[in-house]
């Protein structure tokens, strides 16, 4: 489990404030659906209440696909959606959530692996947490929570680490057994386009500088650029519905939520080493151009860090360096695909 993964404490001090008898019909469903004697999912029970505002909970689910559990606590229970991608801080982007059956309170301290052969079975972890206000809920009309998911039109504001602000959840199809639901983020203060979730403490590395200082590199490195400028707060990630993999269904946006969830173990390899990389504007495919990027373009960011090595023909090469996750989610948002990175790093580039 990662380190910034946040915890609920605020959830293990819950008191005997609020009940919900109700709530024992609700996760009949849940409790169909397992076998508590193999995996280690709560169990629900009588005794489970809560305390002060409502919570709210979105975990991590590698199953057979990734997506992202969206809970509410709503009469004793929490009421639950399968979003198919991460959820986002940008008013423009509409995430499908597909409505699933309620868990008991207890979910929303679950973390781990639920075992292979069971349902769901796969990695959790906890993504976001916090509390929540029902904006449905006036003095005119305490419409509740679960009133407005009969109703089909869901208004919270979430205060958590990652996701804060106003949200809605739209019921768009209810057809099938299982009602599929839009989960936009509303227009306010907190919005941000192009904005995925607040980055985290874990991922947000300051530059370094690039300049050579030994003897052996200056020879081979003509210049290197200025102090960066500082950082954005999210980088802008554009066509996330893409394809990029056609025979597997991965779309650029996954791609880039993968680099995300592995830089941590990629920036300590990539860092002050210049690199290649082979971009696929297009996603892979037969027909589809592909094409080596040694030269950093003009018009990349300003933020994102160079230096300038003369090749054995005399030409200088600007090539890009990948020390901030910030860079990586660039580079992924461009198409790159492949990544060919110096043995040796910018201070001593005659030793690997």
């Amino acid at each position: 489990m990662r380190k910034d993964t946040p915890r609920l404490s605020w959830y293990d001090a819950c008191s005997l404030s609020r009940k919900h008898p109700e709530s024992i019909m609700s996760l009949k469903e849940y409790r169909r659906k397992r076998d508590f004697k193999i995996t280690n999912e709560p169990a629900p029970t009588a005794k489970a209440k809560g305390k002060g505002k409502p919570i709210f909970v979105i975990q991590e689910h590698h199953a057979t696909r990734l997506h992202y559990d969206f809970r509410l606590e709503a009469d004793g229970a929490l009421k639950s959606w399968a979003v198919t991608k991460e959820p986002t801080m940008d008013p423009k982007i509409r995430r499908l959530a597909i409505e699933v059956e309620d868990h008991p309170l207890e979910y929303a301290t679950f973390h781990g692996d639920i075992p292979k052969g069971q349902y769901g079975a796969g990695h959790v972890e906890i993504w976001d947490s916090g509390t929540y206000n029902n904006v449905m809920a006036t003095k005119d009309d305490p419409l509740t929570v679960a009133e407005s998911i009969d109703a089909g039109h869901v208004e919270v504001e979430l205060k958590g680490k990652k996701l804060e602000g106003k949200f809605v959840l739209v019921r768009i199809d209810e057809r099938s057994g299982k009602p599929q639901w839009l989960l936009i983020k509303m227009k306010d203060e907190f919005a941000v386009e192009g904005a995925a979730a607040k980055p985290t403490a874990k991922t947000s590395a300051k530059p370094t500088s690039a300049k050579p200082t030994t003897k052996a590199a200056a020879k081979t490195t003509t210049k290197t650029t200025a102090k960066p400028a500082a950082l954005p707060d999210e980088v802008r990630i554009t066509s996330e519905d893409k394809v990029m993999f056609p025979d597997a269904g991965i779309t650029k946006g996954e791609i880039v939520e993968y680099y995300r969830r592995v830089a941590p173990l990629m920036l300590p390899h990539l860092k002050d080493r210049p690199i290649t990389i082979e971009r696929y504007p297009d996603g892979l495919g037969e027909g589809k151009p592909s094409f080596w990027q040694k030269n950093t373009p003009a018009h990349y960011p300003a933020w994102i860090e160079r230096v300038a090595l003369e090749s054995d023909d005399g030409k200088t090469i600007n090539y890009t360096l990948v020390n901030n996750v910030e860079t990586l989610l660039y580079l992924a948002n461009q198409g790159a695909i492949t990544f060919h990175v110096w043995t040796s790093r910018v201070d001593d580039l005659d030793r690997p």
